[in-house]
């Protein structure tokens, strides 16, 4: 028997469980009904529940008047009646021998007790079905979720190093919030656009608008937008930045709108909220736990899915538990890069793959085929990053490299700012570690104290960014002015610690 088609109710109560951090058990328990009525309703096998039930909903739940509101507004919606046509119904009623007064009846009867369709009423969105699950995103998603339910949110960011999978995380998060929308959800793909000027008509595009005449197709996405209840999801905004105001006028002539926006670097617009989105989770290497417990962490678990998915036998044993954790590690839970690693299994053990990702970006290739090509290397994924950078903020990203386990703000100034038998940075390395950091090309180690001991942040990058950031130093003729450098300022600072 096939199962109904997800209703906007289903979705909704889905998102303020997951929102709540509630199981379907902890819910049923709070609202005082069945963990199997839960299961049904979030499967849409009750789209219409009892108001009893959805007021016990509304107290396990906890949700504001608004939200309450909203749910049982969804909570009412019927899905729309399978009529039979009139002709169906002649042929019936000629095949049973009615009377043309029995056939008016009959007809009038076939209205009055049509089934609920299960196909009438889709989910209110339009936006990507993707055909893997999302793995280890169940917190994200739900922050995102509530972060868009609050009033005063109506523009939320969400960053992230290239290959963090942000598209996978916002697209997941609209369809869990899409029904409480009047008018859904959609998905916008900006990716191939590279005219600021064109966001606006994809926008109108993607929501079936023409031109009318005179009027500019600006001006008829606003006003179609002017009344309506929605959420877009930009996808992939950071080289487009210069038409970030447009999206802020949109925002500010209509109210009902809100917006989701993917971008390796925020917009900076006001009442902009940012979401920057970490690699995935991953396992102590010193304190494993037993095989069969290692899926419980995120980054294990998008390996072993993929790897599965290249070779149906695979699995974890006490042998290979190590390797694939350092696989992990040595790709800092980063998920296309693990995807990528987890598909060579089909190939190489655990361990011959561990040994070859001394060199990752070589290894890192062949994704699949319906990706942008940015998406199916790693390389081509940070390389769209990297040409994103002004000359100057590039330079300053080669330089970095030099570092190898990450620098202080003072040791960056120190190395990479005028070293000997180079041209000087044409930019101020605090601001150019700034717009690198805001790309995600940099991280902010904010654990970490610095060696001069005043418990300075440390900044570094990713294992395969700073391959990368390696690859173009080697490249820029610096590589060895910036290792004398670098030398002579550990030196120098030994020389200062040694004699305190």
């Amino acid at each position: 028997m096939a199962s109904a088609e997800p209703h906007p109710f289903a979705q909704l109560l889905k998102h303020h469980r997951v929102a709540a951090g509630l199981t379907q058990e902890a819910l049923a328990e709070r609202a005082g009904l069945s963990a199997r009525s839960i299961s049904d309703m979030e499967r849409g096998l009750r789209s219409a529940p009892y108001q009893d039930t959805v007021h016990k909903l509304v107290g396990g739940l906890g949700l504001s008047a608004a939200e309450r509101a909203r749910f049982e507004a969804a909570a009412r919606r019927r899905r729309a009646r399978i009529i039979p046509h009139p002709a169906t119904v002649r042929v019936l009623a000629d095949a049973l021998g009615r009377s043309d007064e029995d056939r008016i009846t009959f007809l009038a009867s076939a209205r009055e007790n049509a089934v609920p369709s299960t196909h009438a009423a889709p989910a209110p969105h339009h936006l990507l079905l993707h055909p893997t699950p999302l793995l280890g995103r169940e917190r994200e998603v739900a922050e995102l979720g509530a972060q868009l339910r609050r009033d005063d949110v109506r523009l939320l960011t969400l960053t992230g190093t290239g290959g963090v999978v942000k598209t996978r995380l916002a697209i997941e998060a609209a369809t869990q919030l899409a029904a409480a929308f009047a008018d859904g959800a959609w998905f916008v793909p900006l990716s191939r656009i590279s005219d600021p000027a064109l966001v606006l008509p994809a926008i109108a595009h993607t929501l079936e608008l023409k031109e009318s005449g005179a009027t500019p197709l600006a001006e008829v996405l606003h006003r179609h937008l002017r009344d309506k209840e929605l959420l877009l999801v930009l996808d992939n905004f950071e080289h487009l930045l210069a038409a970030a105001r447009s999206i802020g006028a949109l925002l500010a002539s209509c109210p009902g709108v809100k917006v989701l926006v993917t971008s390796r670097v925020a917009l900076r617009l006001q009442g902009e909220r940012e979401y920057a989105l970490r690699p995935l989770a991953l396992p102590d290497p010193q304190r494993l736990p037993p095989p069969e417990q290692l899926a419980q962490h995120a980054a294990v678990a998008l390996f072993l899915e993929r790897a599965r998915a290249a070779k149906a036998d695979f699995h974890v044993t006490p042998a290979t538990a190590p390797a694939i954790v350092a696989i992990c590690a040595r790709l800092d839970g980063l998920p296309l890069a693990i995807e990528l690693a987890a598909a060579r299994v089909k190939l190489l053990s655990p361990s011959a793959l561990l040994q070859r990702l001394e060199r990752s970006l070589p290894m890192l290739t062949g994704g699949p085929r319906d990706l942008d090509k940015r998406q199916q290397t790693m390389r081509n994924t940070l390389a769209w990053s990297y040409d994103l950078l002004s000359p100057e903020e590039q330079v300053l990203f080669w330089r970095l490299a030099v570092f190898a386990g990450g620098c202080t703000l003072k040791a960056a100034e120190a190395v990479c700012g005028a070293p000997d038998g180079v041209e000087p940075l044409r930019i101020d390395v605090f601001d150019g570690l700034a717009a690198l950091v805001d790309q995600g090309l940099v991280q902010r180690r904010e654990e970490d104290e610095g060696p001069e001991g005043d418990g300075a942040p440390r900044f570094g990058m990713l294992y395969v960014i700073h391959e990368y950031a390696l690859e173009q130093l080697d490249g820029s003729g610096e590589a060895e002015a910036l290792a004398r450098a670098h030398g002579h300022f550990f030196l120098n600072l030994a020389i200062v610690f040694g004699g305190k």
